[in-house]
């Protein structure tokens, strides 16, 4: 297990990380002040593994990048489970396709799974690219959760590649050009319940809302009462005042 904490880190270096960590079974990156010089080819924090490994978190960071922010890759067979990428801050000044406040990536056997994306400031310099890439070329990328982020520029916010299971919610989009979401993944499935006051219950009749001079049969609109089938009353006029929906 690695950690790397409280650091403040310039970069100056050609095509290389300000941190890089490779094939450990866990790490932590926390607390870190990141500056890459716009005029290098270096990601901010890089994790690259090609072996099984799990728990990866990297949290409030502050990440000035001129290539990826924050760059995941997966190579070989390697299969991550358990990424939690939350409250960082990530300006990339890059002004390609290729380069991302967020990129992951899996090579065509690795697989990533139970990925958190939560609470981050990301922006990118211009809308070349998307701000968070979740490429799974090849090996899937599956269970991404991506909550509170706010993304500025790009052209997606969101671009996805052979992802599975992807729930998102209050996320702010600001200038994004073409669309919030794109991509090929599914959606987990939900049920739930939606509560609605018995008093708005209507009856449809051939499809369709009753009209008003439908009478006692339907309604009037298909608004239920005492009179109606089904009827709207009270449980017991005389002793229970809560109300019931009843079909004889």
């Amino acid at each position: 297990f690695v950690s790397v904490a409280d650091n403040a880190l310039h970069n100056a270096v050609t095509t290389t990380a300000a941190i890089s960590i490779n094939g450990v079974a866990g790490m932590s990156v926390t607390g870190n002040t990141i500056e890459n010089t716009t005029t290098i080819d270096g990601n901010g924090i890089e994790g690259i593994t090609s072996a099984a490994v799990g728990s990866w978190v990297i949290a409030n960071n502050r990440i000035a990048a001129d290539d990826d922010g924050i760059k995941i890759s997966i190579t070989g067979s390697g299969a991550l489970t358990g990424l939690s990428i939350v409250g960082n801050a990530v300006y990339t000044a890059t002004i390609t396709a290729t380069e991302h406040p967020i990129n992951i990536v899996t090579a065509t056997t690795a697989t990533v799974t139970q990925v958190s994306i939560v609470g981050n400031v990301l922006r990118r310099a211009d809308d070349a690219g998307p701000t968070v890439r979740l490429n799974g070329a090849g090996g899937a990328i599956s269970q991404v959760t991506a909550l509170g982020n706010v993304l500025t520029n790009g052209d997606y916010g969101f671009s996805l590649t052979l992802v599975t299971s992807f729930q998102h919610s209050h996320n702010t989009f600001n200038s994004i050009s073409t669309e919030q979401i794109t991509g090929t993944f599914t959606r987990t499935g939900h049920t739930g319940w939606i509560p609605i006051p018995l008093s708005v219950w209507r009856e449809v009749v051939t499809n369709d809302i009753a009209d008003a001079t439908a009478g006692a049969t339907d309604g009037s609109g298909g608004v239920l009462a005492t009179d109606t089938t089904p009827a709207y009353e009270y449980i017991n006029g005389a002793t229970d005042k809560g109300h019931r929906i009843l079909w004889a």
